[in-house]
């Protein structure tokens, strides 16, 4: 008789799933304790649950240990790279990033601050999957059979998921399901040349849903009132990963607890006269993407693809963008980052779009720009200088610029505020920071203090531009590259969490400070470039695209299309109150309403059905992906085809 009747009567294939089951909620509660950010469970359940299965089905296959090492292996190193992913940017890791890790540059950088501690954590508790996934010796007819479901359970988990990289998802499963989509991101987009877009006297306009909203309504066109502005020099200082909502009359205006207070950014804004603006969408995530966007007028590719500017970066024409716009009126463009201009082909980029000088600060005060001049012997700190570092550096260089007799825009990007932040914040504060196994709270605390000493350094450059007489003559815009979507304490972000961006203008004229839009203004990316293009009395903006924040009653609804590819998710909104959330395939969406002045702080998800089809859902992506060379012909379109 057996002395252990519940456990008998449980079948082995059941015993063992339910340890792997009991194993992965295990690596679950480590990456939970490692992140502090606690998804819901019934999610957690069932992604786990689903897993269990399919490693219960891949088990026999798994018997050699030359399979069953480097298989528990890539499971614990993916429990911790998820965590350390979800603690710097609030969502797993995506497959198609992965090709970063052959950067050497993004490696020595990214690896540099990571507790390995809590990488061995997971090691230990994944050990006994070393065991569990030793299964009976399969035959071919059976082990076709478990291959087959587990296909069938990788397909069911991928439509029940709304995603692969939320927290609440499994790092197993969710990365296997993205697998063929990664792949498949690898081949850029070939947009069609249509005359559906070509506008009147082309050919037919196609409509796109059943308001009668045209193709073009995406692709507005950011005209500018010619001579009004006057020539004098802007200076565009890109924040790394900073949200408006780090401000506390932003958030409070949102309805937010954010992980980030930034109360000294917020005054500093307001003694120096910015009107800084509660509605910002930045328009993807990753540097390369909203960097495009804000140089070039331009949308960003929304899906995970080859961003646009690896492949203007490799393409032998110059951009029709900002900087180039402005060098063609008599500007010296500058452009200085904090990093080492090589990685996201930054060095070539920045060239093509119009920069005449292009400086990348790889070292504490070393130089590497385009012309090959450079280099302090001192070791890079992270990605680059301090920002303590970095602003002073970047000031001796506009001063210099200054001395012509030119106008210059400049753009400043630093890094202060990127992964690893605790190589860009000095000393640890107290024992718990520089712990073996840091904890969120901990983690929090580095971080905060990175955005407190760029907020020191970005005020103290105000200060030495307003001694130097410089801040009266110099219209200066501060924005986001992209937002770190820090805005929930120990929570999952909100849908469009990772789109909140930031926007503060100062214009040089006190007077022009009365034209710009209000602070509640649905203002994207794409509306930089034409503002300064206004700003500075530019005759036309060419091609770029936005709305002018200095004509902000033009043009009425807005209709923009934009992504998050950390999160894999795809946006279609209307500035009326109306958005379409979907994943990259464009097949799965929900709706969701908005009040116009709150967009962030208000979603709510809705029965409306879709207001784009499928078909134009999947136009518009195609059509946002062509780079816009310059000069078009008079066969081309300057919006996209």
């Amino acid at each position: 008789m057996s002395v252990r009747p519940g456990i008998d009567a449980i079948s082995p294939p059941l015993r063992r799933g339910l340890g792997i089951l009991a194993i992965l909620l295990l690596l679950r509660a480590l990456m939970v304790a490692q992140t502090g950010v606690i998804p819901p469970l019934p999610v957690v359940l069932a992604a786990d649950a689903a897993t269990a299965a399919f490693l219960l089905l891949l088990a026999p296959l798994l018997r050699p240990w030359a399979l069953r090492v480097p298989a528990v292996a890539l499971i614990a190193l993916g429990y911790y790279a998820g965590g350390e992913h979800i603690a710097t940017h609030g969502t797993l890791f995506r497959v198609a990033h992965l090709h970063h890790l052959l950067d050497a540059v993004f490696v020595a950088a990214s690896v540099e601050g990571e507790s390995k501690a809590w990488l061995g954590l997971h090691a230990l508790a994944a050990l006994p999957l070393l065991a569990l996934l030793r299964g009976p010796r399969p035959t071919l007819g059976i082990a076709g059979t478990r291959l087959g479901l587990a296909a069938m359970v990788i397909a069911g988990y991928g439509l029940a998921m709304d995603s692969h990289t939320r927290p609440a998802s499994n790092v197993v499963l969710g990365s296997i399901a993205q697998v063929p989509g990664a792949v498949l991101a690898q081949r850029s987009p070939e947009p069609r040349q249509t005359a559906a877009l070509e506008g009147p006297g082309k050919g037919p306009v196609l409509q796109l849903d059943a308001d009668g909203v045209e193709p073009e309504a995406f692709f507005e066109r950011g005209d500018v009132a010619p001579g009004e502005g006057r020539r004098h020099n802007v200076l565009l200082i890109l924040i790394e990963g900073l949200s408006a909502a780090y401000l506390p009359a932003v958030a409070r205006h949102h309805g937010l607890d954010p992980a980030i207070r930034l109360p000294a950014l917020e005054r500093t804004l307001d003694e120096r006269g910015f009107v800084t603006y509660r509605n910002v969408l930045s328009l993807q995530r990753q540097t390369n993407r909203g960097t495009y966007a804000l140089l070039c007028g331009d949308y960003p590719r929304i899906t995970t693809v080859p961003a646009k500017m690896t492949e203007a970066a490799e393409a032998d024409q110059p951009l029709d963008c900002l900087p180039s716009m402005l060098d063609a009126a008599g500007y010296r463009t500058v452009y200085i980052q904090a990093a080492p201009l090589e990685f996201m082909h930054k060095d070539r980029f920045m060239a093509r779009a119009g920069f005449e000088v292009v400086t990348g600060l790889s070292g504490a005060a070393g130089i590497d720009d385009r012309r090959g001049a450079s280099a302090s012997d001192e070791a890079p700190e992270g990605w680059g200088p301090t920002d303590e570092r970095f602003f002073p550096a970047a000031l001796e260089q506009l001063r210099e610029v200054a001395r012509g007799s030119e106008p210059w825009f400049a753009t400043l990007l630093n890094v202060g505020t990127h992964h690893p932040f605790t190589a860009q914040g000095g000393e640890p504060d107290n024992a718990e920071e520089e712990a073996v196994l840091p904890t969120p709270e901990a983690r929090r605390k580095v971080r905060n203090r990175a955005f407190e000493r760029m907020v020191t350094a970005l005020d103290q450059l105000l200060e030495a531009l307003a001694a130097d007489s410089l801040l009266d003559e110099t219209s200066v815009i501060i924005a986001s590259d992209e937002s770190g979507a820090m805005l929930r304490q120990d929570a999952e972000p909100g849908l469009l969490d990772g789109n909140f961006g930031m926007l503060a203008i100062r214009p040089a004229d006190a007077r022009t400070r009365e034209r710009l839009a209000q602070r509640d203004t649905l203002v994207t990316q794409l509306d930089v470039p034409v503002t300064i293009a206004d700003l500075v009395g530019l005759e036309a903006s060419g091609p770029l695209l936005g709305r002018s924040l200095l004509a902000p009653d033009e043009g009425g609804p807005r209709h923009l299309v934009f992504g998050d590819t950390y999160a894999g998710r795809t946006f279609f909104l209307r500035s009326t109150g109306r958005l379409l959330a979907c994943d990259e395939t464009f097949l799965r969406c929900q709706s969701w309403r908005f009040e116009p002045d709150r967009v962030i702080g208000s979603l709510e998800p809705s029965d409306d059905p879709p207001f784009l089809d499928l078909a134009a859902r999947r136009r518009l992506a195609e059509d946002t992906s062509r780079i816009r060379p310059a000069g078009p012909g008079p066969d081309e379109t300057a919006p996209p085809p």
